[in-house]
């Protein structure tokens, strides 16, 4: 086994372990980093997500349906 195996990987994008966490807050560069690149801020709690069902009542068009 390497040392590889034994790394446990962060859940992203609902892959990963489960409760293994990324925090921004022991990372000084990494908010304004992202404020920059992506023009989001870290503090702010995003909205949350919306049902496929929602996504279609509201046009979203990644949610069309397969034909």
């Amino acid at each position: 086994m390497t040392a590889v195996d034994d790394v446990q990987h962060m859940k992203w994008w609902g892959w990963g372990v489960d409760g293994v966490a990324f925090s921004h807050a022991d990372k000084p560069h990494l908010k304004p980093f992202v404020v920059h690149a992506v023009d989001v801020d870290l503090d702010v709690e995003g909205a949350p997500a919306l049902s496929l069902d929602q996504a279609r009542r509201a046009g979203h068009p990644g949610a069309r349906r397969a034909c």
